[in-house]
């Protein structure tokens, strides 16, 4: 079973530089990474419009996947939960799952702040397992440490250490 590790905030926090940071730090460290992005602009992700797998999802299929390459796309007739896609990928031979975005889930998260506004998100999201900003925020007021971008990998090693020790 993978560990999971959601990195979350709003646009232009840092999720996507501190998904980099991570996939190339655990990936030296040999372990096999996926990741899952969840496409909060409303809509399906551009370019399914007008593919054969949504003809196939229209003619009544309720799963139309293709391959190509080096990529594999899956399309359902319903919304896919976190968790439902989170089962699928417990099915391959992966040591860590890092998930971009999905905030209110209740799996482990970094919490990227880049704006005084959105520290509110401290108070109101669940599971964090630490914060990366360049706000000064009082880290006694918070039971998870706060670390500054330049810090992360003093988090990656941590969480090694957590999950590999």
């Amino acid at each position: 079973m993978p560990f999971y590790l959601q990195v979350v905030g709003y646009k232009n926090s840092g999720k996507t530089t501190m998904m980099l940071r991570l996939i190339n730090y655990f990936c030296e460290k040999g372990k096999q990474v996926a990741t899952l992005k969840h496409h909060g602009h409303g809509g399906m992700p551009v370019g399914w419009e007008k593919t054969d797998s949504v003809r196939q999802q229209h003619a009544g299929a309720m799963l139309s996947g293709v391959q190509g390459e080096n990529v594999f796309q899956i399309l359902g007739d319903e919304a896919w939960s976190l968790e439902k896609m989170l089962t699928f990928y417990a099915t391959l031979p992966i040591d860590i799952v890092l998930i971009e975005g999905y905030k209110k889930e209740k799996k482990d998260k970094i919490v990227m702040i880049s704006k005084k506004e959105e520290i509110a998100l401290l108070d109101q999201l669940t599971h964090i397992k630490a914060v990366i900003t360049t706000l000064p925020i009082k880290e006694k007021k918070y039971p998870f440490p706060i670390y500054h971008p330049d810090d992360w990998l003093l988090l990656a090693r941590k969480l090694n250490e957590e999950w590999f020790s």
